[in-house]
C-alpha cells in the first residue's frame, strides 16, 4: 500500500472515530459546544451539534465511497489475480495428488 493510500485510510479512521465521539457525545450532552467554548450560538437546543455530527458523517460517507472506488481500482485488480493464480495452483496440486491417487490404486489392483 503506498503512502497515499496509506494516508487516505488513516483518514478515514480519524474521521470516523471522531464522527462516533461527538454523535454519542451529542446524544448524551446536546449543548457541549457551548459548554466547550463558551458561546451560546443555537440557545441550547443543540442545533449546531446535530449539524456538525451530520456534516462529519457525510464526509465520512463521501471517504467510505473514495476508498471503494480504490479498492476497485488496479492496485486492487492486481491483489485479486494474485490470489486467483494462488488458487488455481492450489486446484492443480489437488488434481494432481487425486490423480496419484487414482493412478497408485489402479496400479495396485494389477498387481493383485
Amino acid at each position: 500500500m503506498s503512502l497515499q493510500n496509506r494516508t487516505v485510510v488513516y483518514a478515514q479512521i480519524a474521521l470516523s472515530l471522531l464522527t462516533g465521539i461527538l454523535s454519542i457525545g451529542t446524544i448524551l450532552w446536546r449543548d457541549w459546544i457551548e459548554t466547550l467554548v463558551g458561546w451560546d450560538l443555537d440557545r441550547h437546543n443543540g442545533l449546531l451539534e446535530w449539524v456538525i455530527a451530520a456534516t462529519l458523517g457525510m464526509a465520512m460517507m463521501q471517504v467510505a465511497a473514495t476508498l471503494r472506488t480504490w479498492e476497485r481500482s488496479d492496485v486492487a485488480a492486481a491483489t485479486r489475480k494474485l490470489r486467483f493464480r494462488a488458487n488455481i495452483a492450489r486446484s492443480e496440486r489437488l488434481a494432481d495428488n487425486f490423480e496419484r491417487t487414482i493412478v497408485g490404486s489402479r496400479n495396485e489392483n494389477k498387481a493383485v
